[in-house]
């Protein structure tokens, strides 16, 4: 995109890849049309301009036709639902209960949302009826949860289990059907959307210095890949990961990644999901990238930057 705009938050391809929305902190959404590199429509809601920090795009089917509308989470604590073609979203889900917004997900059948919060904990809603079904976090004794802001939540292939992570150096495994935890990875400090998943593997990125690339078994609850991410690095520090991805179009052949290396230097790094997991290529930024995507039919995929610039590159 050419025009630069405010500090951008998140990034997120259309599921037709038709369109790229673009999150900011000054509270507006900027939906590009992606073959044109044209401005569709410029959103925000008039009651807020609090920073938006997390998006997802739905698909409603009506007949024949498709519209394609988009999800935002804000850290005045509401999600909206947009038309994109109109300025102003048309349902905004106000919970009282609900904090600021860090972090969103939509299932695979669309049926359930998940927030994570300011408050450490993460809701999940009926995505139909917008009503919460969940508040997941420590009840008692015998419960774990979250201590600290959750960053980035998950739906796995399973609908009753999501993945969530924050910066309290824990991912855990939450199962709906009980509304509690089953289990936990302690270690990645997790300080951006970096939880993404491949059938029984989680990829986490995180600002562990010394390994913050890592594959870990959902199942097992366990490491099984420390992924290198600045082989470069001579003094132990390797830097750190804040956006993680899996490809998507090929059958999550590529791994994608932003942060810094070691030597403080802003990149985004492509890596090899098969065999060895070897380093593809990498881009040098002036500033940090926010926000990473693969398109979803097409080898593509875009760079949002703390900037204000969105970049976008074929593989």
């Amino acid at each position: 995109m050419k025009e630069r705009l405010d500090e951008i938050l998140y990034i997120q391809y259309s599921k037709d890849d038709q369109y790229l929305a673009v999150a900011t902190s000054a509270g507006k959404v900027r939906i590009y049309d992606t073959t044109s590199g044209k401005l569709h429509s410029n959103l925000s809601a008039s009651y807020s301009l609090k920073p938006i920090t997390a998006l997802r795009w739905q698909e409603i089917k009506n007949n024949q036709e498709v519209s394609q509308i988009l999800i935002s989470g804000s850290v005045d604590g509401s999600i909206n639902y947009w038309n994109i073609n109109a300025e102003e979203p048309f349902f905004t889900l106000k919970d009282r209960n609900l904090t600021e917004v860090y972090s969103i997900d939509i299932s695979k059948s669309e049926a359930q949302l998940a927030v994570g919060c300011k408050d450490f904990s993460v809701k999940v809603y009926d995505n139909n009826k917008k009503t919460l079904k969940a508040a997941l976090h420590p009840g008692d004794s015998t419960t774990f949860g979250h201590s600290n802001r959750v960053h980035s939540v998950k739906f796995t292939e399973n609908p009753n289990i999501i993945l969530s992570g924050g910066s309290d150096r824990t991912a855990f495994i939450w199962d709906l059907r009980i509304a509690r935890s089953v289990g936990y990875l302690y270690g990645p400090y997790i300080c951006g959307d970096a939880i993404d998943v491949m059938k029984d593997t989680m990829l986490i990125g995180s600002f562990d210095k010394e390994n913050p690339l890592q594959l870990w078994s959902i199942s097992k609850k366990e490491l099984l890949e420390n992924i290198t991410w600045n082989a470069e690095a001579k003094d132990g520090s390797s830097g750190y990961v804040n956006v993680a991805k899996f490809e998507k179009k090929l059958h999550n052949e590529y791994i994608i990644a932003s942060g810094r290396t070691g030597a403080n230097k802003n990149e985004v790094r492509l890596f090899n999901n098969k065999g060895k997991r070897e380093l593809i290529g990498k881009i040098e930024l002036d500033k940090v990238a926010t926000s990473v995507d693969f398109a979803n039919t097409k080898q593509k995929f875009a760079i949002g930057v703390v900037d204000g610039f969105v970049y976008t590159f074929n593989y």
